[in-house]
């Protein structure tokens, strides 16, 4: 694989990464609701995220890997 094509891949990863914490830090910005019920889709929302970033994250470090040493 093109070091662009690995560049513009992880890149998208970093994107895509970046739109899921945009997505979801606003919940958690504010107060915790008094509802356990409310609380434990939270905790729900913020593994689900946590895992896909995690996901993001090893893969844009795969491909990184990937790419030869420019320097």
């Amino acid at each position: 694989m093109e070091f662009a094509t690995q560049h513009d891949l992880v890149q998208h990863l970093l994107l895509k990464a970046g739109r899921i914490m945009e997505d979801v830090s606003p919940e958690f910005a504010l107060p915790m609701p008094e509802n356990p019920v409310e609380v434990g889709k939270q905790i729900d929302q913020l593994t689900l995220s946590a895992n896909g970033l995690c996901a993001l994250a090893a893969a844009a470090r795969m491909l990184l890997e990937a790419v030869p040493d420019r320097s």
